[in-house]
């Protein structure tokens, strides 16, 4: 009955979260865990597994939001340096370990960053430097021409993928907004929504 009762559980949040309602997996593994009888073992079991999908639905939800290939003066790294970078959106509803995620050129994922311990929360950004001498730093380069970029999971899954065009400097390429599908060639905006300077730009101004 146990596994059953698990395989059922399981089952449901699958569906639940497949269908991107997060909210009724959380509520669904309340529930369970306040109303429903069941053997410790079992619903520990229950919970370990939900805990997992959930982790695997938040780890898809990260992707790459904002890539600049020639940084003259936008930004510098931890050692001073102008480098390239590739911003990353957290769009889900929980922090996401990033360590062993990595950043290349290649799908095969040959001589890109590998990300280190770091915790990027809810609607948060991340920037990784690409640079050989940064944390975790690279052996590639982003073409300032244009090239391919991949994010992946720690497993070696493709979660995103980008088709960077020509840049000229201190220009990037980035979603229309944090997340968004349409993509845009303007002015960076590393660590800030990809909208806040249109949003700056866009107030009222006064004089007297």
């Amino acid at each position: 009955f146990v596994q059953l009762f698990a395989a059922f559980g399981v089952g449901m949040l699958s569906r639940i979260i497949r269908h991107k309602c997060v909210e009724r997996a959380v509520r669904f593994m309340t529930a369970l865990q306040k109303n429903v009888v069941v053997s410790a073992l079992g619903l520990s079991f229950l919970i370990t597994m939900g805990n997992f999908i959930l982790k695997d639905s938040a780890e898809r939800q990260l992707v790459v939001n904002e890539i600049c290939s020639r940084n003259d003066k936008v930004l510098q790294d931890e050692n001073g340096n102008y480098s390239d970078y590739v911003e990353l959106y957290n769009s889900s509803k929980w922090n996401i370990l990033l360590k062993n995620f990595q950043i290349s050129d290649n799908s095969d994922l040959k001589d890109g960053v590998t990300l280190g311990e770091v915790i990027i929360p809810a609607k948060g950004y991340c920037i990784v430097w690409i640079d050989s001498e940064s944390v975790g730093g690279s052996d590639f380069g982003i073409s300032s021409g244009g090239e391919n970029v991949y994010l992946a999971t720690p497993g070696g899954e493709i979660v995103d993928s980008v088709a960077v065009p020509g840049l000229d400097a201190n220009t990037v390429y980035a979603r229309a907004t944090d997340g968004a599908d349409e993509w845009k060639v303007e002015a960076p905006t590393p660590l800030a929504a990809n909208d806040a300077l249109k949003r700056l730009l866009e107030k009222p101004v006064f004089s007297v």
